[in-house]
């Protein structure tokens, strides 16, 4: 399209008549998510093993535990590369959820800590010897993404 000619002269466009703004605004309600709206962030994914089962990514020590996990923000799906937190500011990441319990218990329904924009974090205070459940999720102005899936950590055993 010439964007110098006169802004009445249509020839240079592909659809003929041009539609009218009322249109584009009509077609542009149907569109999922809504045109110009932010989305929810996805599911927060923890590091797998070699048998596929979930990871902390981290260390653990009897009274703490390091947490890592990926964003699911910007990655090509089975890519296999991964690229840390960078991006997460312009996804609207503003944070994560941790929801944590001690196994057996459920997962809380409310977040036990709200963490920063970044992929992981130290969870301490924990009791020695002790299984726990975590799961995060990201949130960001438009809400909070679902939760990651639930990953089981033991922690260490105090020394003698």
């Amino acid at each position: 399209m010439d964007y110098t000619s006169d802004p009445d002269d249509f020839s240079g466009r592909t659809e003929w008549p041009p539609r009218t703004p009322a249109e584009v605004d009509a077609d542009r309600a149907t569109w999922t998510p809504p045109y110009g709206s932010a989305q929810v962030p996805p599911a927060p994914q923890w590091y797998l093993d070699a048998d596929g089962d979930p990871v902390s990514g981290g260390w653990q020590t009897s009274r703490e535990v390091m947490l890592n996990w990926r964003s699911g923000v910007g990655e090509a799906a089975g890519a296999g590369t991964y690229s840390g937190s960078a991006g997460l500011d312009l996804a609207g990441v503003r944070g994560h959820f941790l929801y944590l319990a001690e196994s057996p218990a459920e997962l809380p329904t409310t977040p036990s800590k709200t963490l920063g924009p970044f992929v992981n974090t130290i969870v301490d205070g924990l009791k020695p010897g002790t299984e726990y459940k975590f799961a995060v999720a990201a949130f960001s102005s438009s809400g909070t993404g679902p939760q990651s899936e639930i990953l089981t950590v033991k922690t260490q055993a105090a020394a003698a």
